[in-house]
């Protein structure tokens, strides 16, 4: 069933096999889990099944640079920030988890065959066609692309996202959830903190508030599954759970994003039906089965030569000269206008859509006329591994919400080897298409200055790392099964567990690490005892 959080907070206290905190991507994927294989589970949603600034407004905080918003970077509703997301998927390789010396990262305590089993449930939740390897996915392109897609040789290959159409989990999983037996999802329920139990090492109780009154949720097992900020400040507001080291919050993470050079072209091979986002969003296919988008991306050898991070880099087409990041304020305004936008516009962004109105017509009209080959150009997008550091963090503030849980800060730094990471990438592809006589690129060379570069950073919305994996409370927050060091049944699922940034979307990882941490609930719990469980 899906209800308010009245009947809830008028029983004062209810019971549940587990406790799912967080209605997102991995909170759904773990209730639906564990109800349909019997278990009782009580998911705490705090947002509603609609957007509401009211509720968004408990995301406000601080931040270091003031250009990453809190509140807009998210969304607080079922759902989570599947209401928000691009809809790009891609599984986690052993290039993400296993250890990268030139880098000084570990790896992870698991790897990529701890994930495979639960990746068709994983593509079903999301709406994608089940992974399959680059090698498949190159073989299914027209002939004349599979020449363009192998231009990197040793040095850079082609790889393949599949395309959700982004799923909003809550909507599309609506009735499952309404219908799943033993399964309650209670909406507007805000978690103001867990409590220890004083005899042992585990939680003894989820508390919070609601507009019907406070609430009391006691549960065998409890997740805490509300992303990468609002995981550590739950811990960290509830007495340092899990902080014995003072790990909780830290190594915060998100891929960088920047649009800095342009591809020129004196003949296109493809381009644009091969790498460009805009146009394969826009409803063609790259490959026979499936919709799929694909990137350039910079063998694992390569990186080990050059001593960089993964990262992928994409097209986006030009029309009349128009950069694509200049009409992003008219579709967050064209967004808010349809009420879909979960971002305030100020004064400042409305006067800029006003001004560029006519460069914004002549988009239009050239997307609608698919003019991209009157002159062949293209702005080079490129996403990049973030680096970890242990000084980027979610830090509690003394301000509190409303409902007296401390706000946070948020300290995000970029590191010099992503920005080496960046040059790297772009200077293959410039090699690369130089050397065929495809065109050329171009880059004002100061934007390497590292100040520049910076500016140039465009979020992707992937929190990530602040209770990451380790084999040992000295090096992260949760084990290999996700369970917080030091407590008995306190678990944490979502992109906050990454040890590593990695070279691909979270999404699809989040969805499987879920499936898998449902898996072993389910084993511990032991056999079901609802009427009617297998």
């Amino acid at each position: 069933m899906i209800g308010d959080a009245g009947a809830l907070a008028r029983a004062g206290e209810i019971w549940a096999d587990v406790c799912v905190v967080g209605g997102g991507v991995a909170g759904i994927a773990i209730a639906l889990s564990l109800a349909t294989a019997g278990r009782r589970v009580c998911l705490l949603e705090g947002g509603r099944e609609t957007f509401s600034w009211r509720s968004q407004e408990l995301y406000d905080g601080e931040v270091w640079d003031p250009r990453y918003s809190l509140t807009g970077t998210r969304t607080r509703m079922l759902g989570g920030s599947s209401n928000c997301w691009g809809g790009w998927t891609r599984p986690a390789t052993a290039n993400d988890f296993d250890p990268r010396p030139w880098l000084g990262m570990a790896g992870w305590p698991i790897g990529e065959r701890d994930l495979a089993p639960h990746y068709d449930r994983a593509a079903e939740l999301l709406e994608v066609v089940g992974p399959r390897t680059d090698a498949d996915l190159l073989d299914e392109l027209p002939v004349d692309l599979r020449g363009l897609a192998e231009i990197g040789g040793e040095a850079f290959r082609t790889i393949f996202f599949g395309m959700s159409p982004p799923t909003a989990v809550g909507r599309v999983h609506r009735e499952k959830l309404a219908q799943a037996p033993g399964l309650e999802v209670i909406l507007e329920a805000t978690v103001t903190r867990l409590v220890s139990c004083p005899a042992s090492d585990a939680i003894e109780a989820v508390e919070g508030t609601s507009p019907a009154g406070p609430f009391r949720v006691r549960a065998e097992m409890v997740v805490l599954a509300a992303g990468g900020i609002e995981n550590p400040r739950l811990m960290l507001a509830s007495g340092g759970i899990g902080n014995g080291r003072d790990l909780v919050g830290r190594y915060f993470m998100d891929h960088p994003r920047l649009r800095m050079r342009h591809l020129l072209l004196d003949e296109d091979p493809g381009f644009a039906r091969l790498y460009d986002a805009r146009h394969y969003g826009g409803g063609s296919m790259v490959t026979r089965r499936g919709r799929h988008g694909a990137a350039f991306s910079p063998t694992l050898p390569e990186q080990a030569r050059a001593g960089v991070l993964q990262s992928y880099t994409g097209l986006v087409a030009t029309y009349f000269r128009q950069s694509d990041l200049t009409l992003e304020d008219a579709r967050q305004v064209w967004k808010a206008l349809k009420g879909e936008l979960h971002e305030k516009i100020d004064a400042t962004r409305l006067a800029r859509v006003v001004a560029a109105a006519p460069a914004t017509a002549a988009y239009v009209l050239g997307r609608k006329l698919d003019l991209r080959g009157a002159h062949m150009r293209y702005e080079i997008e490129t996403v990049i591994e973030p680096m970890p550091d242990r000084e980027n963090r979610v830090a509690l503030i003394g301000a509190t919400d409303r409902h007296g849980v401390p706000k946070i800060h948020l300290t995000w730094r970029r590191h010099d080897r992503e920005r080496e990471t960046h040059r790297h990438a772009l200077d293959l592809v410039r090699r690369a298409v130089e050397a065929r006589g495809y065109g050329r690129t171009t880059v004002d060379p100061g934007v390497w200055e590292p100040e520049r570069w910076d500016s140039s950073v465009i979020t992707t919305w992937h929190h990530m790392g602040t209770t990451r994996m380790a084999t040992s409370p000295s090096e992260g927050v949760v084990d290999a099964d996700c369970r917080v060091f030091g407590t008995s049944n306190l678990y944490v699922a979502g992109s906050s567990v990454f040890a590593t940034g990695g070279g691909v979307p979270p999404t699809f990882t989040v969805a499987t690490l879920a499936l898998r941490l449902a898996a072993h609930l389910e084993a511990r719990l032991g056999r079901p005892v609802m009427a009617g469980a297998a």
